[in-house]
């Protein structure tokens, strides 16, 4: 009777520990773990003023994916403003002033003009853009605005509604232009703004 009782607590044990194994079966398999996708690569940030030959400067003031730069050159007395899109990874599509593409081989930016007689350049016969002679550009300068508010301008070079007020700070790259506006940048807490500013609405510390 013995034997009885202890052949049918085994029989028991076996069939709750087979009845557990094909639920464990039947259920779903675990979720394979897949590697994080890598961040999208951020380009460099190319802001400053870079010296390409004797006579000529090549400023940039850049956002996220929107960048601004001013060419300054003589004899041919160019001051040209344009704005870069990202097209690639560090591709720049350029309009405004001049228009090409812009990119920064090791470093260096390289301009390829669509047009060779930018009407920015008072004088003919403009033969495009020198390389740049050193790697690492200047920092801008750091500028405070004086006005109460200083409107920014585009490259039809009209005022915008979108402004500045007495006491933000402002990147400023590259000289004033004859009739006295610079290439500024400010950047707010959610969003950065590139355009021309009136140097007459800024302090840059140089007056």
């Amino acid at each position: 009777m013995r034997r009885a009782h202890i052949y049918a607590a085994f029989t028991t044990v076996f069939l709750l520990a087979f009845a557990f194994g094909a639920r464990r079966s039947e259920s779903a398999p675990p979720a394979e773990k897949t590697a994080p996708k890598p961040a999208a690569g951020k380009a460099p940030d190319w802001t400053g003023r870079y010296q390409l030959a004797k006579y000529e400067t090549f400023s940039v003031l850049q956002a996220d994916d929107e960048l601004w730069f001013l060419y300054e050159g003589s004899p041919q007395d160019c001051w040209c403003v344009a704005r870069g899109k990202r097209d690639r990874y560090d591709i720049w599509s350029v309009d405004g002033d001049l228009t090409g593409v812009l990119d920064f081989p090791r470093g260096r930016p390289t301009f390829r003009p669509a047009l060779f007689q930018p009407p920015c350049c008072s004088a003919p016969n403009w033969g495009g853009m020198e390389p740049a002679s050193k790697k690492k550009p200047a920092p801008p300068k750091q500028c405070v605005v004086t006005a109460e508010k200083a409107p920014f301008i585009d490259l039809q070079r009209k005022e915008t509604k979108t402004y500045v007020i007495k006491g933000d700070r402002i990147d400023v790259v590259g000289e004033a232009s004859n009739d006295q506006k610079v290439l500024g940048r400010f950047v707010g807490k959610k969003k950065t703004t590139l355009g021309l500013l009136w140097q007459s609405t800024l302090d840059c510390g140089d007056k």
